[in-house]
């Protein structure tokens, strides 16, 4: 949701792929926009003329206020945009992506100007800073970033003490505080002064945190010369927090440049560095964060003019890094680069099923559909996955092989019940045509049965009745109308508050030759408000169905009828 400068009215934004402007002193709805995807933010420009959309399709929208009108669409992500937020002055948008980069737009050109790459891992909410100078980001790996924006690095990351991933950021008024929210429950606020940064606890070891800026302000800038007596001075201290610090500063160096022979000297101190730390402390974050440097330092070496000196880098990176996705991607670019071939034993080989899965994840993007299926039977074998198995539906979609839907019907946690009901819902509502999403809608109805059977919430049989409703609104373009009846009694039987089932029962009648019972329920219902997706009287949702019906070409509907049934006065 988000405000305008005004507070006059609200914005806010939903899985049902709209977004709506709502007036506060009515209440009302007074603007919808539709897209082709779910929804995932929505804000408004700072003079309040223009809101932005971040969607499921990979882009972000402008759209203009007053006439509800796309003005622009940004596109250049690969995968879902997740947050989007305005400068300050209303000339850029930066945008956040599931495909774990951030990205600021100039929208006079309506192009991409920089993308921050901190994680693959997605991100989940971007702030500019009130000067415009820094953006503030935080994603899937928990990790929260300050970026500066000229430089185009970042320049401090936060080492949190959240139990959990950190969903949202937000920079005070003045700038000088940073609030993050997360998924433990908690809310924190971090000082972003150079003084604030170093928290009280920490006056003995100053040192320790610290970025570039901070060792300028006092006058310690130094301590990052890369000379021997440093390093021992460092490692024999045995602070594994601080010999941290330094490693982050030499790794930070490391960032944004293809120039090995300026950077190869800062690469080996960080991983050096990193190393002592771990030897001191054991803590297995450190092994994350050589990951992640040796991750970089294979990518700047493929990318150099020496490609064949990577394979060691690669090597450590497979080891070490979270994400093993990176691994059959290194070696796939490691072999066009050198002309070797590529080894797929190396990966089937492993007994791990989180590796398994990710090695999987690398294949079935490269639509090497026999590789990933044999990827995520093997992590199947080892660990139930519900992302494999539905992974696994696909790649049979795209081979044209069948698939033992018993796979799925054998769940018996509700929870996996519920996230592959909502894969098939997912699935289905990415098609066009209504009636093409009824195999999948009939696929997770399947299982939303037996969630109910599980599990009695009432929560649940109305999410239940819902679906049910809307496979009875696409059995309709098949047409079928007796199909459709059943499936909108089913919804009515689970939930007969919902209201949606008296707009779509009329047309299923009429489909089946019972004419004075369908006239009947279209006159009863047509005068009575409806009051939903800014539609007033359910007449309104009628006739909007019958625009969507003649739109996509139902035959054997008679709807210069129903439009008469619908203009008679009750």
């Amino acid at each position: 949701m988000a405000f305008p400068p005004d507070g006059k009215t609200l914005a806010t934004s939903a899985n049902d792929k709209s977004a709506k402007i709502w007036d506060l002193e009515s209440g009302k709805s007074i603007l919808t926009l539709y897209t082709n995807a779910y929804i995932s933010n929505v804000v408004f420009s700072p003079d309040g003329k223009n809101i932005a959309t971040s969607s499921e399709d990979i882009n972000a929208t402008i759209w203009d206020v007053r006439s509800g009108k796309n003005i622009q669409t940004l596109q250049g992500h690969n995968n879902y945009v997740m947050c989007i937020a305005f400068s300050p002055d209303g000339k850029k948008l930066a945008t956040g992506s599931k495909d774990g980069t951030a990205k600021i737009w100039d929208l006079n050109s309506g192009k991409d100007i920089l993308t921050l790459s901190g994680t693959r891992l997605g991100i989940l909410s971007i702030a500019f800073s009130p000067d415009g100078k820094k953006l503030a980001t935080c994603s899937d790996n928990g990790m929260t970033k300050i970026w500066d924006l000229n430089a185009g690095k970042d320049i401090l990351t936060l080492n949190s003490t959240h139990l959990s991933v950190v969903q949202t950021v937000a920079f005070s008024p003045d700038g000088k505080k940073l609030a993050t929210g997360c998924d433990d429950h908690t809310a924190k606020i971090w000082e972003l002064t150079p003084e604030g940064w170093i928290s009280s606890a920490d006056r003995n070891s100053q040192l320790a945190g610290l970025i570039f800026q901070q060792l300028d302000a006092y006058n310690l800038s130094g301590l990052l010369d890369i000379r021997p007596e440093n390093e021992q001075i460092l490692k024999q201290s045995k602070d594994s927090r601080q010999i941290t610090a330094f490693a982050e500063l030499s790794a930070q160096n490391t960032r944004n440049s293809r120039d090995l022979r300026r950077t190869a000297t800062d690469f080996g101190r960080a991983a050096r560095l990193y190393g002592y730390a771990f030897d001191n402390s054991g803590d297995s974050a450190l092994l994350v964060k050589l990951g992640d440097l040796y991750l970089r330092w294979a990518e700047d070496i493929l990318a150099s003019n020496r490609p064949d000196t990577a394979a060691w880098y690669i090597d450590l990176t497979c080891r070490l890094y979270v994400d093993k996705y990176q691994c059959p991607k290194l070696w796939d670019v490691y072999a066009q680069k050198t002309g070797t071939s590529f080894k797929f034993d190396q990966f089937i080989a492993s007994e791990r099923a989180d590796e398994l899965k990710d090695y999987g994840d690398y294949f079935f993007e490269k639509e090497q559909w026999v590789e990933a299926r044999q990827l995520y039977e093997k992590a199947q074998r080892k660990q139930y996955s519900t992302a494999a198995l539905q992974k696994l539906y696909l790649i049979s979609e795209k081979t044209g092989e069948s698939f033992d839907f018993q796979r799925f019907l054998a769940l018996e946690n509700t929870r996996d019940l519920y996230d592959c009901a909502n894969f098939f819902i997912r699935k289905g509502r990415q098609l066009e045509k209504f009636k093409d999403r009824i195999p999948d809608y009939l696929n997770a109805l399947l299982l939303w049965d037996k969630l109910i059977k599980l599990d009695t919430a009432a929560h649940l049989r109305v999410e239940t009745a819902n679906e049910y409703n809307n496979l009875g609104f696409y059995q309709l373009f098949l047409p079928d109308g007796k199909a459709a009846e059943f499936s909108i009694r089913r919804a009515l039987e689970l939930d007969p508050a919902n209201k949606f089932t008296h707009t779509n029962l009329a047309p299923a009648l009429l489909l089946q030759g019972k004419t004075n019972e369908a006239e009947e329920a279209y006159k009863k219902w047509a005068p009575l408000p409806f009051n939903a997706e800014n539609l007033a009287t359910y007449r309104d949702a009628f006739l909007d169905d019958l625009k969507k019906m003649e739109e996509q070409g139902v035959q054997g509907f008679d709807f210069a009828r129903v439009r008469e049934w619908l203009e008679e006065k009750n």
